[in-house]
């Protein structure tokens, strides 16, 4: 087995080189920064300040927040990428263009054909909270009038003059999101306003969106409409248990008063992003009028009966029927927290038998032992009411789904912010397994991989479909000590492998520059099983991070076999997606001596 590695130096050209070493062919194209789906009807490409971002075709499904898995290759929707971080004030630009004829037929269920404007649009949803939205700007306008000729896509470009997008109806253009993968987010279809139309019915074949980052935080990036209502002191939601099967989910929670409540489950590999209020809102299971705490009695000290008579001043003396009549009667009145019955006797006093009392009281100030009463002593307390929520709904066998759920108050409307919904998420697993007659644990083979200042990329493979972790360890007590699958998982890098044997690149990031990591990864197949001890020491590895600014931001490997000429050697094709141009080396190593000597630095490649 060979491993492949890239290092990256700042330079001024792009190289596409190949070696013999096999043969290894480097595809370097660049990259934007930030971690996008997008899709165009039919075409769309972005832009982040001036720079033109490629697909990412290292993710294998689409992250739409749903439970159904959309392959990328086969769909229009795209995955974009980058090891940098969108920041405030960064211009997102959109160029769309439509290949359909002016009109579309679609025919219905019935066998019924209808035409419809064949509308081009544009949707995009980021892991940062940017969703496409009527706050993008949308033209037909290529570039600035001026001799500068300044193309949309520029941060210097001038759109004071766009009108803002116009977000289509989810009904005009049935031809679109078949799968409904999008519904999960509410990300908008948008395109220039149709009174820009003139005489075509179908709008122009092409346009352009700009958009500015108006934050650096997720919450100052979704839409207005997602965020309008968000409440720090909306009512508070507390999920106690998710019981998960094949067939249904139930949610248990609890709440500080009586609220709306909508609760949704997202398989966790195809998550993009925590859930807003407004999305659980449109696909979650709603349960109106949830309730609130309740007012419970209970007995003072523990005890039933007592002859040790409360000395507290009285709230209230009230002569009733029987315990429960005073107890209903403490509960209707707001200041009495505790009430004490004459079982056997009554007030020498007053000659009433029930007592209410208001706070404060103290359970230990009593009278002396009585050989001629008896008492039933109670009190109020709140407590909490378990509310149930049943999701239906085919979940898949040995699958891990993240559950959220969301609180509106049913006066204001005010609800729970994505802060808090994130706080109260449960995980859990579906029990089963889509191979369950399988008990050999998944091999995991690391291929090779590259080196940043603060990420490290690898490049795995394993033997069942699933997922495969990696992780970066800087320090380690002892050398040898075994890194274990749990502490590799912990960290949560991953990528999903769709298909046995093939492999998935896994991005380390949040390293240190110039600092030396040993590095293993785990393999986990559908329904849990993970990689014996064995194999994950097999993927150990010494890398150091580099100190110059490394612009590789991810690698796919693939290894072909010559199978028409046995005698030809082995090659070995490297795709390096960059975010600058530069130059580009790799070569490829055995993988003994990577286990033995460590990854080689850039020095060394």
């Amino acid at each position: 087995m060979m491993h492949a590695w890239a290092r990256n130096w700042r330079a001024g050209l792009v190289a596409v080189l190949s070696f013999a070493l096999p043969a290894i062919w480097l595809l370097a194209v660049p990259v934007g920064s930030l971690y996008m789906v997008l899709e165009g009807d039919t075409h769309a490409d972005m832009y982040i300040n001036g720079i033109y971002v490629l697909q990412d075709t290292s993710v294998p499904i689409l992250p739409l927040n749903g439970v159904q898995r959309v392959i990328s290759e086969n769909s229009q929707a795209k995955v974009m990428s980058s090891t940098w971080k969108v920041k405030e004030g960064d211009t997102l630009a959109v160029r769309v263009f439509s290949t359909r004829g002016l009109l579309q037929n679609v025919t219905d269920l019935l066998g019924k054909t209808k035409q419809y404007p064949a509308y081009a649009g544009v949707i995009l949803a980021g892991e940062d909270g940017t969703m496409s939205s009527d706050a993008f700007k949308c033209s037909t306008q290529e570039e600035s009038n001026d001799p500068q000729k300044i193309p949309f896509y520029s941060p210097g470009f001038n759109d004071s003059a766009w009108p803002q997008a116009y977000e289509q109806p989810a009904d005009c253009c049935p031809w679109r999101d078949t799968l409904r993968a999008w519904r999960h987010l509410n990300a908008k279809w948008i395109a220039p306003h149709p009174s820009t139309f003139g005489g075509n019915l179908s709008g122009p074949r092409s346009y352009y969106c700009r958009y500015t980052i108006p934050g650096n935080e997720t919450m100052t990036r979704l839409p207005i409409e997602e965020t309008e209502r968000d409440d720090d002191f909306a009512p508070m939601i507390n999920i106690s248990e998710v019981k998960v099967s094949g067939s249904m989910s139930q949610i248990s929670f609890t709440l500080d008063r009586e609220a709306h409540v909508y609760c949704g489950q997202i398989d966790a590999r195809y998550e993009l992003r925590t859930p807003t209020h407004q999305e659980l809102r449109k696909w979650g299971q709603p349960l109106l009028n949830a309730q609130g705490p309740h007012y419970k009695f209970a007995d003072v000290r523990g005890l039933e009966f007592t002859n040790e008579e409360l000395d507290q001043p009285a709230l209230k003396r009230l002569s009733v029927e029987d315990k429960d009549e005073c107890e209903s009667k403490c509960m209707k009145n707001a200041d009495c927290t505790a009430f004490q019955f004459y079982a056997f006797g009554k007030d020498m006093a007053t000659g009433t038998n029930c007592q209410l009392i208001a706070d404060p009281w103290n359970t230990t100030a009593r009278k002396p032992p009585s050989d001629f009463l008896l008492f039933n002593q109670r009190y109020k307390y709140l407590a909490p009411v378990i509310n149930t929520i049943t999701v239906s709904g085919m979940l898949l066998p040995g699958t891990i789904y993240n559950t959220y759920c969301s609180a509106e108050d049913t006066v204001t409307g005010n609800h729970s912010n994505l802060t808090a919904i994130a706080a109260n998420a449960v995980t859990e697993r579906t029990e089963g397994c889509f191979d369950c007659g399988k008990t050999a644990p998944p091999e995991v083979n690391l291929l090779g991989g590259w080196a940043g200042t603060t990420k490290i990329g690898i490049v795995a493979q394993s033997t069942r479909p699933g997922r495969v972790f990696c992780n970066a360890f800087a320090t380690l007590e002892n050398e040898t000590a075994t890194v274990s699958a749990a502490s590799i998982r912990a960290a949560e890098f991953f990528n999903i492998l769709t298909v046995a044997g093939s492999s998935v690149a896994v991005t380390i990031t949040g390293l240190t520059p110039a600092t030396r990591y040993i590095v293993a990864c785990v393999a986990e197949a559908d329904g849990g099983l993970e990689s014996s001890q064995a194999e994950i020491d097999t993927t150990r590895r010494v890398l150091h991070t580099e100190v110059l600014e490394v612009t590789i931001n991810s690698v796919k490997l693939k290894r072909e076999n010559s199978v028409a000429e046995p005698d030809e050697e082995d090659q070995i094709t490297v795709y390096v997606q960059i975010t600058a141009f530069g130059y580009l080396w790799c070569n490829a190593f055995p993988s003994e001596s990577m286990q033995l000597l460590g990854v080689p630095s850039s020095a060394e490649l």
